[in-house]
């Protein structure tokens, strides 16, 4: 299983991104995931990867990520991995792919608006982890006939 910062390294190698980029489409990537590749909320769910989300001041963050990246820009800064970045299989290259090309059209910014005008982010207190249940049973509500991603 990748981790968050292989799949941030993946997508920094595709598309110049800024931190605040990163972490949102990180977020979405792994809630879709859920919701594609899961039939019902269960503790061994497949996961995109193990990394939790915490609900931060600027939407949801991944705290691993959010130190590797701080040193490098800041958040309105565009960051890229010049590196080839291989991810565990082609079939999530190819999910992060559609993932960068739908919700990578769209600023960081406009990227927070979307995430703070949803549930997994409203009922969560400042700084707790974004329960899993939560993103799932609202994701599969939302995208419940969505599943080319």
């Amino acid at each position: 299983m990748d981790t968050a910062i292989q799949i941030a390294k993946y997508m920094l190698s595709k598309k110049p991104l800024t931190p605040k980029q990163v972490q949102k489409l990180l977020y979405y990537a792994y809630s879709l995931y859920l919701v594609k590749y899961n039939d019902s909320y269960q503790e061994n769910m497949n996961r995109l990867f193990e990394d939790k989300f915490e609900r931060w001041d600027h939407g949801p963050v991944i705290r691993k990520v959010y130190d590797d990246i701080k040193y490098i820009a800041m958040s309105n800064e565009l960051v890229t991995c010049q590196s080839v970045v291989k991810l565990s299989s082609q079939r999530i290259e190819n999910f992060i792919d559609k993932v960068l090309k739908v919700y990578g059209q769209y600023s960081g910014y406009q990227l927070e608006n979307m995430t703070h005008s949803e549930k997994p982010w409203k009922v969560t207190a400042r700084n707790d982890v974004i329960d899993d249940k939560v993103i799932f049973d609202y994701y599969s509500e939302k995208y419940k006939n969505i599943y080319d991603i």
